[in-house]
This record gives C-alpha cells, sequence and structure tokens, in this order.
C-alpha cells in the first residue's frame, strides 16, 4: 500500500484521472498543485485529515471523492475549484464547510453525509447548479436551503 508519492509525480502534466483509493496516506502533498488538468481524483479509504491548499491549482478538476478518509476540514482554497460537478465527502469527520463554497457554481453533487456538521453554510445557496446534497447522519440544520433536494 502507497503511503508517499514522488516529488516527480507533479511532472505528470496530462493525467486527468487518479484514483489513490485503498492506501495509507497521510498526507496528500503539495505537488498535487501542479496537476492543473486533473478531472477526477479519487482517495477513498485513506487516512487523510486534511487536504493541502494547493489542491485549488487544480483548476480543471470536475469530481472530488474523498470518502472514508477521516478528513476533517476542507481548504479555503476549495473556492478556486470553479468546474468541480461532484463532492463526496460521506464517512469523514468534517464539522463545517468552508464559506467560499459559494464559488463553486458548477457543483450539481455534493455528499456529506457521515460527518460531524452542525450546520451548513447559508452560502451554499449561491452554488446555483446543486440539484442533489445528500446530508444523512449530521447534526446539520438546514433551513435557508429551500428548493434543493435533500436526503437527510
Amino acid at each position: 500500500m502507497l503511503k508517499l508519492l514522488p516529488e516527480t509525480f507533479g511532472s505528470l502534466k496530462n493525467l486527468i484521472n487518479l484514483d489513490l483509493s485503498f492506501n495509507k496516506f497521510v498526507n496528500l502533498p503539495n505537488i498535487i498543485g501542479d496537476l492543473s488538468p486533473l478531472h477526477r481524483l479519487n482517495m477513498h479509504l485513506n487516512d487523510l485529515e486534511e487536504l493541502p491548499h494547493t489542491i485549488g491549482s487544480c483548476s480543471s478538476l470536475l469530481e472530488l471523492k474523498l470518502y472514508f478518509i477521516q478528513l476533517r476540514v476542507l481548504p479555503e482554497a476549495m473556492e478556486k475549484l470553479e468546474f468541480l460537478e461532484i463532492l463526496t465527502l460521506h464517512y469523514n469527520r468534517v464539522k463545517r464547510l468552508p464559506t467560499t463554497m459559494r464559488n463553486l457554481l458548477q457543483l450539481k453533487e455534493l455528499d456529506v453525509s457521515f460527518n460531524e456538521l452542525e450546520s451548513m453554510p447559508e452560502s451554499l445557496c449561491f452554488a446555483v447548479s446543486l440539484k442533489k446534497i445528500e446530508c444523512w447522519e449530521n447534526f446539520c440544520k438546514h433551513e435557508n436551503l429551500a428548493g434543493i433536494y435533500w436526503k437527510s
């Protein structure tokens, strides 16, 4: 099982799909930001608690799957993922979503089920492309989000 990516991994300038699932990553190196053409990143079943701020440099990212990884915090740099359509974060330890999620104008699906969320940011209402939010088993209050399909 992998624990680290080599620094030279950032030189894969044509990489569009990266699946690092079922490994032992505790940290995702900053070089992930060098993979700007990346469309899909899947990291499920690892031990990551946080993402590097350089994730915001993955400007072509369409799909980000980060489930069953012990994630606690999402970086504010997520706001730079302007083409992100699917964000899957279920079975983590996230307590709050960044208010900058309002800038994810292409986001269509958000799954934050089975986390430790206490509320959803009101700014999420500005993510006008959202069609589906799954928020099962959280401590979430979700008033102010009328018109969005909820499963909770």
